[in-house]
């Protein structure tokens, strides 16, 4: 009988969920920071423009993690938050306009699953942790510090984040970080997410399992291993695909 002997996990709607109010008070946040850090720099904007041109960066990021499968870098976020502002904008301030648009993750966070905290103690005892996620306007720096103020952080042993590898999932490249970093061959790894196209798709490619956490039931013809409701039926799952191994 074989053993995995890493997990992974992806962030958002897996170890973390979000409400849409939530993420209309994070843009509203960044869009006051934005205008801040202008101000500072002596480039005054309103609160409406910061608002359009934050709204505006995340556009663009959308068309880049779709059509691409990439996402962008804080870097990236400044020049086209500047962009859609109008001006031509020194890196410096761009920079700074990127690192304040990713806080917005830190200052409005999304809620941690109530079961990640205990899930996620009972299999660091016997399995290599880690996460795989893909980045929006806020960074894996950012992310980071989302996992540590929850005191979670510390269960993982590698995070690979979009904005980090340069690649998004499903490509192979965002797997293999994760698996390099966890010194595990894809066979003896398990990616756990929520979406099909992305986290399944992906992690079977590389030739890893795959988990589905599927909250709302809506998981039929999943490329899962195994389909799970909630964080809670994850350790039972993990030993069901591991009687499974050959």
């Amino acid at each position: 009988m074989g053993t995995f002997q890493a997990i992974t996990f992806d962030f958002w709607n897996t170890l973390y969920t979000e409400t849409e109010e939530m993420m209309r008070r994070r843009m509203a946040v960044r869009a006051e920071r934005v205008r801040q850090v202008t101000a500072a720099f002596g480039r005054p904007v309103s609160s409406e423009e910061a608002l359009a041109a934050v709204e505006a960066a995340a556009a663009a990021h959308g068309e880049m993690w779709r059509e691409r499968r990439r996402t962008m870098t804080s870097e990236q976020v400044g020049r086209k938050v500047a962009a859609a502002l109008g001006r031509r904008t020194p890196l410096r301030l761009c920079l700074q306009i990127g690192e304040a648009v990713s806080s917005g993750v830190v200052e409005v966070p999304p809620n941690v699953d109530p079961q990640a905290a205990g899930v996620l103690a009972a299999l660091a005892e016997s399995y290599r942790l880690g996460v795989i996620s893909d980045t929006g306007l806020g960074m894996g720096a950012s992310l980071r510090r989302v996992l540590e103020r929850d005191g979670i952080l510390r269960h993982f042993r590698s995070q690979t984040f979009s904005d980090e590898v340069g690649a998004a999932k499903p490509s192979a490249e965002a797997f293999a970080d994760a698996c390099e970093k966890l010194a595990v061959h894809p066979a003896a790894a398990v990616h756990v997410g929520d979406m099909e196209s992305t986290d399944m798709a992906g992690a079977k490619a590389y030739g890893m399992y795959a988990i589905r956490i599927d909250r709302n039931g809506t998981a039929d013809g999943s490329a899962a291993d195994l389909v799970i409701r909630e964080l809670a039926e994850l350790p039972d799952a993990v030993a069901e695909l591991e009687r499974q191994l050959p």
